[in-house]
Parts: structure tokens; C-alpha cells; sequence
């Protein structure tokens, strides 16, 4: 049975077509001899149409949008028909030669010269790249903003594209004309070596921190532009006016020597540049991770810190003295200190991570020759599992010395507390197993050294018999 699509006139359906990707579907349609391209689109609440029949009439090499229709769920795209894709062709091909190449990038660069910075694409990839009118051309247009603008979320930004999206859009900054080179750097690094730089899965960690591989069998000079435009900072990527400039002696092979070795220099130093920059990016996004977790834990720290203060804060007689790295409390001739939570310094050798430290303490405050309390480490950090954080109480003792205060804390960045958590000899050792302060283990906390301190004003608070207490072995990763 034949079936139609109608939009200003009725077409007939001959079919699906092409790579049907992301959220549409392609199909060939016919009016008498006339042939043509629907593509429908899903309707997104939200979504603005206008952003998919952007004006591109003075644009070179950019498949048209002849018209735009619709039906009860969908929107109709009518665009003329191409002869073929550019990533069905490279699944024909297995990888293009470099005259081939460059008259892609030549072709694509050209549309996003003239498109300039008033539009961006978003979504440069093998099945966005038609070859129509005897030029590879720019198709989609719009389809991208269209959902993302419906969406306000990153699902779209994702979808189908993973490969190709540039560092920016993962760290969900606004899209440029600089993102779009990104992509075509992606789709040029295709064209050579027949693979992608990055094959996933996490594709948000290596577009933004990794080092592609280099291109393999490209000359110098495209090996050069291709491991630019796949620079880290869109800063650092050609516009789209310079891409074209570099295209041209590499259609043009030159004879010299001398220039032949320059060009070789040049793609070498690329490739350090890239290196460079892939390590920039990961100490970003570790810097960035690293506030993200110290955000979270100032702020979790207040579960087992706030109901201390809070129960001795309330009680006659009590003092609070408070500033911006402590808080102690006095009732006669006993303290209870906390330092408030701060980023910390860790050694990346180190069997395990700190993010962020704080102590605890109870003492009596007219001891001053002899043994007078304890004080416990508490170290944000992930002790007992890789990457799973949370706060550890603690505390450490000498194999020689004794203190006035025993147990003792340390901060993670005191050199003998990270000996006493590896596997070595020392003098130094964890005094108490890390605990990890989750669910009971919260109240227990608070229970401990609310008592604590009452032991302290009593002048029952007994010195330990034996440290280590308990087993600490195990209690971490070492």
C-alpha cells in the first residue's frame, strides 16, 4: 500500500534512507520525477522550530531546508536528496587519502568560515556531512539547539554524539563555533586512521583529559592541524578562516628538504602541545573534583560535629569560644576542642586519598606534666574503598615518645602521619582503626565524646592501658 506524506503538496513515501541517526527518521520520498529527503523530527514541548530553518542563504556548502511541515507528534524537514553520506562512504572506503581528506575539511570548513560566530552547529559528525551539488555539505541544522533549548538538560548534548562533542560542551559551557572545530577534528582524525581518537566508554573523561593518539600516517602538516583543532582549550583550535589556510600547502606537497624537516618539527611539537594540554585538563578536573568534595564535606562534617556543640552549648555553666578554624568548649577545668574541617594536602602516592581534615579533643586543662586527654584525627578520605569518601575518625601514638595528649591527632599533611598509614618501620603508628562515621556509627561518635568530656570534668577520664586500641590492621588501605 502506498503511503504519502503531506506537506504544502503530498509526497509519496519510497522509503528509509541513509544513517537514520539521533532522534529522527530519514525518508526518500517522490512527487512525479521529483525526488527529495523528509526528515521527522520528534515534537519536544518547549521546543522552538524556528531554531530548525535557520537562514543559511549566503552559506556555502550546507545541505538547504526547503520546507518544514508537520503532523500531530512530529515536525517534517524536507531537504533535497544527497548522493551519499560522508560516514556511509567511510564505511565503503575504511579510511580516506589525504587529497581526499583534505577536500572534506576544506568543503566543511568552508560552511563554518561562512556561518561565522552567529551560528553553531553542535553536532559535526560522518552522518551530519552530505555530499551534495558535488561538495561534502553541512546538514541538521538546528536539530541540536531545538532540543537542547526543549530539554534544558544534557541528555540531548549526549545523544548520539558522544564521540565527536568537545570538551566544553561535557563541562556544559555554551557551544561555539570553536566546539564545532573540535568536531571536525574528530571527524578528520576518522578520515586518516580510520578509527576515532577516543573509542569510550567514558568519553566524558577522555575528550576532556586525554591525549588523542597521534594520527597515524598523516603528514606533518595535517597530523599538525588535526591534533590543533583536538586542542583541550577552544582558545587554542584555528578558526575555521586559518584551517582553510593550512589546507592548502598540504594539497601541495613540497620538494625542499629544510621545509620537509620544519614541517616534521612542527607536527612533533604538536603532539607535545597535546600532551601538555591533556595533563592541564586532568589536573583541572581533579582540582575541580577536589572542591566538589570538600564542598560536601564541610557540609557533612555538621552531622557529627553540630550535635556536640549543640548539646554543650546548651548546658549551665558552659563556655563557647568560637572563630573560624575552632570551636572549644570549657566548664571549669575541662576542654573540648574541634578544629573546623580544611582542605588538606596528600601526597598522590599516598595507598589512599584525604581531602580534608579536622580534630577533636578533650583535655584537662590544669594537667601540664603528665598525661591530660585524647585527641582523634577525623580525615575525609577514602580509606577502605577507592574513590568512596566519607569521614574517618582516627588518631596516631609514638613507638618512644609520650605526650601530654595520647592519643594524638595529626593533619594529613604532617610527613609522620602518612609513614604511620603505609607498610613501613617507624616510630609512628595509627593508634586507632579508622572508623568510617556513617549511620550509627554517627551517634556512637557523639555519644563517646559527650561522655568523654563529662569524664573530663569528673576527673575520671582514664589514660588507654595499651595503644594501639583495638585492631587497626585492615581498618585502611595500605
Amino acid at each position: 500500500m502506498t503511503e504519502f506524506i503531506q506537506l504544502a503538496d503530498q509526497w509519496e513515501i519510497l522509503g528509509p534512507i541513509g544513517d537514520t541517526p539521533g532522534m529522527s527518521t530519514v525518508l526518500e520520498v517522490a512527487r512525479g520525477e521529483e525526488r527529495a529527503v523528509v526528515k521527522k523530527i520528534e515534537k519536544l514541548t518547549g521546543g522552538n522550530r524556528d531554531l530548525l530553518a535557520t537562514d543559511l542563504e549566503n552559506c556555502r556548502n550546507i545541505v538547504p531546508i526547503l520546507e518544514v511541515g508537520e503532523n500531530a507528534n512530529e515536525l517534517l524537514l524536507r531537504m533535497p536528496k544527497a548522493e551519499t553520506s560522508l560516514n556511509q562512504r567511510l564505511n565503503e572506503v575504511g579510511l580516506f587519502s589525504e587529497v581526499d581528506t583534505v577536500a572534506v575539511l576544506t568543503d566543511i570548513a568552508t560552511a563554518l568560515q561562512d556561518m561565522g560566530n552567529a551560528v553553531v552547529h553542535r553536532d559535526i559528525k560522518p552522518q551530519n556531512i552530505l555530499f551534495y551539488n558535488g561538495a561534502w555539505c553541512l546538514t541538521d541544522f538546528g536539530i541540536a539547539r531545538y532540543a537542547e533549548q526543549a530539554t534544558q538538560t544534557v541528555t540531548y548534548k549526549f545523544h548520539g554524539s558522544q564521540p565527536w562533542l568537545a570538551p566544553e560542551r561535557w563541562r556544559l559551557e555554551t557551544a561555539t563555533i570553536k566546539s564545532d572545530v573540535y568536531s571536525l577534528g574528530v571527524v578528520a582524525y576518522q578520515l586518516v586512521t580510520g578509527e576515532l581518537p577516543f573509542s569510550g566508554p567514558d568519553f566524558s573523561d577522555q575528550h576532556r583529559n586525554q591525549k588523542p593518539p597521534s594520527p597515524a600516517g598523516a603528514s606533518p602538516l595535517l597530523r599538525t592541524l588535526i591534533l590543533e583543532m583536538l586542542a583541550k582549550s577552544p582558545a587554542a583550535r584555528p578558526a575555521p578562516s586559518k584551517i582553510l589556510e593550512r589546507l592548502k600547502p598540504i594539497s601541495s606537497p613540497t620538494s625542499s628538504n629544510a621545509v620537509s624537516l620544519l614541517q616534521k618539527l612542527t607536527g612533533e611539537a604538536a603532539e607535545k602541545k597535546a600532551a601538555a594540554d591533556a595533563a592541564a585538563a586532568t589536573a583541572q578536573t581533579k582540582a575541580e573534583q577536589r572542591n566538589e568534595l570538600s564542598t560536601s564535606a564541610i557540609h557533612m562534617a555538621d552531622e557529627f560535629i553540630g550535635p556536640i556543640v549543640e548539646q554543650l552549648s546548651t548546658l549551665p555553666s558552659t563556655k563557647k569560644i568560637e572563630n573560624s578554624n575552632e570551636i572549644r568548649i570549657y566548664f571549669e577545668n575541662a576542654q573540648l576542642a574541634i578544629t573546623k574541617p580544611k582542605i588538606s594536602s596528600w601526597p598522590e602516592s599516598q595507598p589512599f586519598d584525604v581531602v580534608c581534615a579536622a580534630s577533636i579533643s578533650v583535655e584537662r586543662t590544669d594537667v601540664q606534666n603528665r598525661w591530660a586527654g585524647r585527641a582523634h584525627s577525623l580525615w575525609y578520605c577514602d580509606a577502605q574503598s577507592p574513590g568512596e569518601y566519607h569521614w574517618f575518625e582516627t588518631a596516631f601514638h609514638n613507638l618512644r615518645n609520650s605526650r601530654r595528649l595520647e592519643p594524638y591527632d595529626r593533619l594529613p599533611s604532617d610527613y609522620d602521619a602518612q609513614l604511620a598509614v603505609q607498610r613501613v618501620i617507624h616510630t609512628e603508628q595509627v593508634a586507632v582503626p579508622f572508623t568510617a562515621l556513617v549511620s550509627e556509627a554517627v551517634e556512637q561518635f557523639v555519644e563517646k565524646w559527650l561522655l568523654r568530656f563529662a569524664q573530663s570534668i569528673e576527673g575520671t577520664l582514664s589514660q588507654p592501658g595499651c595503644l594501639p586500641e583495638g585492631n587497626v590492621q585492615g581498618s585502611y588501605r595500605n
